[in-house]
């Protein structure tokens, strides 16, 4: 789907290998979620990701065939529900941070969703306001009690 001299950008539909390595590594970026008291089940989740022309989609970065990190584009997020699609599950694994991954991520599910034929798409976050802001995504909206910074991003040429 995407390459550069290194890395490799595929479906997660067609690396149903990793669902176990993914699996873990929600398990911990996410673990009061994912986590043994979480709400969420990480597999359910991976699972239900395996398409590539509806949503979810997951798309993993890899390296060598080893994962580096993951991103997903779903119908909804765990709010504002009017809005349509949202970047999620966003992560690169520990020791392939700060390599440009995460933003190759972005820029590979931005490509997807306009393909699909989204003209805007979203995001939220406690944890990486920057990165987005670096990304030129807009802040438009808070969410105080589980201190997430909701974002959107023109899509449209």
């Amino acid at each position: 789907m995407f390459l550069t001299d290194s890395l490799c950008v595929e479906f997660l539909a067609d690396n149903q290998h990793l669902f176990s390595i993914l699996e873990e590594s929600y398990r911990t970026e996410w673990r009061e979620y994912y986590g043994p008291r979480g709400q969420g089940n990480a597999l359910s989740d991976i699972i239900s990701f395996c398409n590539k022309d509806n949503l979810p989609i997951c798309l993993v970065a890899l390296k060598s065939g080893s994962l580096c990190g993951a991103v997903a584009l779903r119908q909804q997020s765990g709010s504002h529900h009017h809005l349509n699609p949202w970047l999620t599950s966003l992560f690169v694994v520990k020791e392939e941070r700060q390599k440009g991954i995460g933003t190759i991520l972005v820029r590979a599910v931005e490509n997807l969703a306009a393909n699909l034929g989204f003209s805007m798409i979203y995001a939220r976050t406690a944890t990486a306001v920057t990165f987005f802001e670096k990304k030129t995504w807009i802040p438009f909206d808070k969410i105080k009690v589980a201190d997430l910074t909701i974002f959107k991003k023109d899509l449209k040429p």
